[in-house]
């Protein structure tokens, strides 16, 4: 038969059991750190955290968080920022400099420089008449000179390039310009309108020689832009007016 020995003291006594209880409970953690069962942590406001898997948490964070903040930016590498704080100059700006450099010269390239306001002496090319002043009588247009002068005086932006082509194969784009009509009449102006008794008509030669006066009436002659058969240069192989388009 089996027999039970009794643990005894130093003095011979049996040792309490809740005694033993705490000291195996005190030993516990340290014994599995000791037999590798344990790993390091570091105190929260929470309560223990493991340190390897938040570390590696963070740099996670901090990489996924550099790679949105510095996209395409001069800041090339993680560690940058990082550099930057420690020497104490701040985190850097996430400049585009290359991007920012390639926008600029498309800026450039697509903005046009605002018309002047001067008018040209009479009987000279206008490079200035932009549509917010009276055209002046005697001035020589050119092709956007025309469009704008078309689009002044009511007619459609639509049919301007075709309006300011049909003006400079009938004038070259001299608003004093005149020529004998077949039907006795004088073709005047810019678009050449036929007075006392074509297009022109109901209006003098010298009130057609008024650049707008002549635009206007040229708008109503061709139903703004879209009827040209009263103009002997809208015809042809090719049409006169067909290489000054623009």
């Amino acid at each position: 038969m089996a027999t039970t020995k009794a643990i005894v003291n130093s003095s011979g006594q049996t040792p309490h059991t809740s005694s033993v209880g705490s000291a195996v409970r005190a030993a516990g953690p340290l014994a599995a750190n000791s037999l590798g069962r344990g790993s390091k942590s570091f105190h929260t406001p929470v309560g223990e955290a493991p340190l390897l898997p938040v570390t590696l948490f963070m740099i996670g964070a901090y990489i996924a968080w550099f790679g949105i903040h510095y996209f395409k930016s001069d800041v090339a590498w993680p560690s940058d920022p990082v550099k930057s704080l420690l020497t104490g100059k701040g985190l850097p700006a996430a400049t585009k400099t290359g991007e920012q450099a390639t926008n600029t010269a498309l800026d450039a390239a697509f903005t046009t420089a605002a018309p002047s306001t001067t008018s040209a002496p009479i009987g000279t090319q206008s490079t200035a008449y932009s549509g917010t002043t009276a055209a002046p009588v005697g001035t020589t247009f050119n092709h956007a000179q025309l469009e704008t002068l078309w689009v002044s005086s009511g007619g459609s932006q639509g049919t301007a390039n075709r309006a300011a082509a049909q003006a400079q194969a009938e004038s070259g784009g001299n608003s004093t310009a005149t020529s004998g009509n077949p039907d006795g009449g004088t073709n005047v102006g810019l678009w050449q309108l036929d007075t006392p008794g074509g297009k022109g008509a109901g209006h003098t030669i010298e009130q057609l020689k008024d650049p707008t006066t002549n635009a206007q009436v040229a708008i109503m002659g061709s139903s703004n832009g879209t009827d040209w058969s009263a103009w002997a240069t809208a015809y042809g192989n090719p049409p006169a007016y067909l290489k000054f388009m623009a």
